[in-house]
């Protein structure tokens, strides 16, 4: 997957990874249910849900034999909107 500066898309999709533990937003940062801080530096957006369901569906084996049990839901994103 080639990274693609500049999106002339007006919505998108993007994988999420949430823990069993659930998934919180406190003062603009996402916060599991543990209280660990999730910083990521970036968003990856997919054009097609057919490739976000993809990247869920390979992000959901890898992480299957972990401790904590993750989900990987695939989110619906505006990413440009004219006003």
């Amino acid at each position: 997957m080639a990274r693609k500066p500049g999106l002339n898309l007006k919505h998108a999709y993007a994988v999420i990874a949430v823990p069993e533990s659930g998934l919180f937003v406190k003062d603009g940062e996402f916060i599991s249910g543990h209280g660990t801080s999730m910083r990521v530096s970036e968003l990856v957006l997919f054009s097609r849900r057919s490739d976000a369901d993809l990247h869920a569906f390979q992000c959901g084996g890898k992480w299957a034999e972990t401790a904590e049990k993750w989900l990987f839901p695939v989110i619906p994103v505006l990413v440009s909107e004219r006003l």
